[in-house]
């Protein structure tokens, strides 16, 4: 059999499983003969002579003997042991697949519903690719588990081969192992020779005597010469052979060595061995030239580890790797003074309020941490070389957790110093908080520029503050402590106490909520401050809770955050002054307030014009008390304008006080009453307050025409309440009324009051007669010369008038008639009634009082018509006013012819004609009379002697008849003084007789 044929053999024989049996015992050696030989030749390895043992033997002994040895060796072949971690079923993997599968098909539908058509078919390729490269996996996964037998049969030799490769890595570990620990053990032998001769003698002749001569000392001046041939040959080797780095071009030379400084940082001495420009520099000594640190290394290992360290390096790489190691080793240091300063300031006054830790090379160090809602820190650490710029120290401020990179923080690299550095970090960050707070604090309009001063400091945070002027009279000042990071506010009290509070126990990122706080400490302060000096001035503060937030909204707007309630004594309880705080600013309003049953509501609001943010002084709370009250009076003013239906509007007014300019209100005169003796518009006025808190109000006007019928008239004497000024027309009425009165009916009335006057006093004027009294409530005038011709006549508003007369006056029998003249025509009617009656009234009362009683009755018809009836005697007698061209006449006649013989008289019965008056109808000689054949027409002088005739023949026995008889001439004297009275009275000879009779009421 070939040895390809004995191989094959052996492998399958090999595979299969060993059988626990006798055949079984043989040795390792044996063993490993069997199996670890792969020179070829099968199993059986090689003899002496480069043969295979097993294929001499056949030779040897034959087929059949060789046969069954084979199969005997073959069997001691040990069993290949079987891996079965990590086996997985193949089922599993192919169900998880699917499932994943399934999981991302949903997760994609789900996304492709909101995704672009673009989207879509880009997320439905990368799916569709990235599921097939997974099945194309497990295809060649199943491929494989077709093969499971061979491909686990590769995987368990394959781990076989990997353990014994272990075993010879493990053999020669130990055996290396082994050789070093046997270095130790390598003992010299001893010289005892040497030291029986050392004990003996005490020396040793065989060690040989060098006799080293020590070199003689050397002079001053050979040392000098020395040094400064050390300083030629080193300043020839710097300038000409050696390459300095860029940080060493700043050095000296002197006392035999060159001296390179870097500043802030170390100082090194080298010299030189001998001349060769070639041979290595020396290190003589090192020194630090920053603060705190040793001003020279003390001798010991530490020196000497950096001496040999340097000598090391100037022999390899010369002064760069010098300045490297020296540089690298002072930052370093830095680093680490740094770390053991904050360790100290951790144990003093920083304490709970310091921490640190090192990482690498690099320090951090966390302040404020008393606030556990944010971290910050610094982290002090070694920056990259840059450019030119060798690697330095370098500080990174993390602030509330983030990186600060706008601001760079410095770093004294001279005097290194954790405290200052501590300190510069908190300032920086104080600095921060505070200009953030002033930032957030300018737009708003109740803080304006000059209320806000910040102070600074880029080193210490104490010295930093920011003075907000939260009040005219009160500044708070906000400060930071720079250990603990807190807010400090100074002049605290209970509100800024709050604040204060509240501010340092919000998150550090909520500026707004801070800010909020200075805003709400602002509001509370200046609250009590105006409720306190309100009080001090007689204001009563409501405490009102639940009022409804709508109607606050509706009327005051949306930003109002706080209210104060206010009111005066003496007003009505529905009238307040309400303060709102808003962002903006604080604004005044005059409010109507309603009780509901559930609380309280604003019906209506009427800001007050107050500029800024004022001071609250007590002036200004008397000024607010004026405008206030001009409100609520113009407000109620305006209501009963609004309800009359008269336009009006405020305008602004022109008081000599900037601080308190009150509108003034505008009325149109036509609409307010009908009549157009005024100027379109009336002007209202708040004056001030009376003592006891009413309300004083002008109402200020001017007539179309100049008043100066009113000239000589005492009014102010009559009516203080009333100013004229008769040149310009104007006047002013004045009123006094509780606030919140309205006075549209009183100025109603006393227009219709001025207007009466003024006509009333035209008249007068016009008639010339002669006025007692003139106020706007009466006037008292006489309308004739003698005695007790007087009238007065009494008005207010638009009422009726009453005319009033002195007793005995003969008009009381038609004062009905002149009183209804004067409500329906005016007192021109009147005056000229009472002039032209004043004769005929005079003559009817005469004879009445000359007739026996139930023999005349005078009767008034109107103040035109008068009627003498004499019942006994069955006579009336008419006597009516007529006008004939341009002259009143009074026409006389005899009421029985003129109406028939069937009149009826005043105590009943028929009337008959007087026979005895019909000589006097038709008598031509009558002066001033004209004859009507029944009557006749007498003029208003001559009616008194018509009269007393027309009675003298009625009634012929009467006294007056007798006195008629023997005085004809006095008669006639009488008659031509009426006339010339009656001219002088009334001069209305240019009146056309329709005027005139309407003028009589006619």
């Amino acid at each position: 059999m070939s040895e390809h044929a004995l191989s094959t053999n052996t492998v399958k024989a090999s595979s299969e499983p060993v059988t626990n049996n006798a055949n079984n015992n043989e040795s390792a050696q044996d063993r490993a003969v069997l199996v670890g030989n792969g020179n070829g030749g099968g199993l059986g390895g090689r003899g002496e002579n480069g043969e295979s043992k097993l294929g001499k033997g056949r030779d040897e002994n034959g087929g059949d003997d060789d046969e069954d040895e084979i199969l005997d060796m073959s069997i001691l072949a040990p069993a290949l042991p079987k891996i079965k971690q990590g086996f997985y079923p193949l089922s599993m993997l192919i169900g998880r697949m699917v499932q994943d599968s399934k999981n991302q098909l949903d997760e994609l539908i789900r996304r492709l519903q909101d995704a672009r058509e673009m989207d879509r078919r880009q997320q439905l390729m990368a799916h569709v690719t990235e599921r097939r490269q997974q099945f194309i996996k497990l295809l060649v996964l199943t491929t494989w588990a077709r093969k499971a037998d061979e491909v686990s049969q590769v995987i368990d030799v394959k781990a076989w081969f990997d353990s014994i490769e272990g075993h010879f890595q493990h053999a020669m570990w130990e055996s290396f192992s082994m050789r070093r620990d046997l270095t130790n053990a390598k003992v010299p032998n001893p010289d005892l020779k040497t030291a029986v001769e050392v004990l003996t003698t005490g020396r040793a002749p065989s060690i040989p005597s060098y006799n080293y001569i020590p070199p003689t000392p050397l002079t001053p001046a050979e040392t000098l010469k020395a040094y400064r041939n050390i300083n030629t040959v080193l300043s020839i080797r710097l300038n000409l052979h050696e390459a300095l780095p860029l940080h060493f071009r700043e050095y000296r030379i002197q006392d035999g060595r060159a001296t390179f400084s870097v500043k802030d940082e170390f100082e090194v001495d080298l010299s030189i061995g001998n001349e060769d420009p070639e041979s290595q520099l020396y290190i003589i000594d090192f020194r630090l030239t920053f603060q705190p640190t040793l001003e020279s290394l003390p001798p010991g290992r530490f020196r000497n580890e950096i001496e040999y360290r340097c000598n090391e390096l100037l022999r390899a790489q010369g002064l760069t790797g010098l300045y490297e190691f020296l540089h690298d080793f002072v930052m370093t240091h830095k680093i680490t003074t740094l770390k053991k300063q904050a360790e100290r300031l951790k144990k003093g006054r920083w304490t709970d309020a310091l921490h640190f830790h090192m990482h690498k090379r690099s320090l951090f160090i966390y302040y404020w941490t008393s606030r556990p809602e944010v971290r910050n820190w610094i982290e002090i650490g070694i920056l990259r070389p840059r450019d030119k710029e060798p690697s330095r120290l370098g500080v990174r401020w993390h602030r509330d957790g983030k990186e600060v990179k706008d601001v760079t923080v410095p770093i004294n690299t001279k005097n290194v110093s954790a405290e200052d550095l501590i300190k510069t970090v908190t300032a920086l960050h104080a600095k921060y908080n505070l200009i953030t707070i002033k930032d957030m604090l300018t737009p708003l309009p109740i803080f304006p520029p000059e209320a806000l001063t910040l102070v600074t400091s880029d080193t210490d945070s104490f010295q930093s503050h920011l003075t907000v002027r939260i009040t005219p009279t009160r500044l708070v000042k906000i400060q930071i402590e720079p250990i603990t990071g807190r807010f400090a506010l100074s002049k605290p009290n209970a509100t800024i106490a709050t604040a204060e509070h509240a501010m340092n126990h919000a998150k550090p990122e909520d500026w707004g909520v801070m800010v909020q706080q200075i805003v709400r400490a602002r509001f509370a302060v200046l609250q009590h401050e105006i409720m306190d000096r309100a009080r001090s001035l007689g204001w009563e503060i409501m405490k009102i809770f639940n009022m409804d937030p709508q109607s606050v909204k509706q009327q005051l707007g949306s930003s109002v955050r706080y209210l104060t309630y206010m009111r005066r004594k003496g007003w009505n309880k529905n009238c307040m002054v309400v303060v709102a705080f808003s962002d903006s600013g604080e604004s005044w309003w005059v409010t109507e307030v309603q009780e509901m049953p559930k609380g309280y509501t604003l019906t209506h609001a009427e800001r007050i014009p107050v500029s800024g943010n004022p001071d609250v002084t007590y002036q200004f709370l008397d000024n607010l008390e004026l405008m206030a009250c001009a409100i609520i009076s113009y407000y109620s003013i305006s209501r009963s304008l609004l309800a009359k239906g008269v336009q009006h509007s405020l305008r602004e007014g022109s008081g000599h006080d900037p601080a308190l300019r009150i509108p003034d209100l505008l009325i149109r005169f036509d609409n307010l009453i009908k009549h157009d003796w005024a100027v379109n518009f009336l002007k209202i006025t708040f004056v001030g307050l009376s003592t006891n808190g009413n309300a004083r109000i002008t109402v200020m006007g001017r007539a179309k025409e100049p008043m100066t019928q009113l000239q000589s008239a005492n009014l102010q004497d009559a009516d203080p309440d009333v100013r004229f000024h008769p040149q310009t027309g104007s006047f002013a009425l004045r009123f006094v009324v509780p606030v919140g009165d309205t006075i549209v009916d009183e100025i109603v009335e006393r227009l219709h009051r001025i207007e009466r006057l003024i006509r009333f006093v035209k008249v007068i004027r016009k008639y010339n007669l002669a006025c007692h009294h003139v106020s706007l409530g009466r006037i008292a005038f006489s309308y004739e010369k003698k005695a007790g011709a007087t009238a007065e006549i009494s008005f207010s508003g638009d009422q009726n008038m009453q005319l009033h007369l002195p007793a005995g006056s003969p008009h009381i029998r038609i004062k009905h008639f002149l009183e209804q003249q004067l409500n329906d025509s005016g007192l021109e009617v009147v005056v000229m009634n009472l002039a032209v009656t004043a004769g005929i009234l005079l003559a009817l009362e005469e004879v009445e009082k000359d007739t026996p009683e139930g023999e005349l009755f005078v009767l008034a018809r109107s103040t035109q018509w008068f009627r003498m009836d004499y019942p006994k005697r069955s006579h009336v007698i008419d006597i009516q006013l007529r006008c004939k061209k341009g002259q009143f006449q009074w026409h006389v006649r005899d009421a029985a012819i003129q109406g028939g013989p069937g009149i009826v008289g005043a105590a009943g019965g028929k009337r008959i004609p007087a026979v005895a008056l019909q000589e006097l109808w038709s008598e031509p000689g009558i002066r001033g009379c004209v004859p009507l054949k029944t009557g006749l027409a007498a003029t208003i002088g001559n009616v008194r002697h018509v009269i007393l005739k027309i009675h003298s023949l009625i009634f012929p026995t009467s006294f007056l008849a007798q006195q008629q008889m023997t005085a004809q001439g006095l008669e006639h004297a009488t008659s031509q003084l009426h006339e010339s009275t009656a001219t002088l009275v009334l001069p209305m000879g240019g009146i056309a007789p329709v005027a005139a009779r309407q003028n009589l009421g006619g």
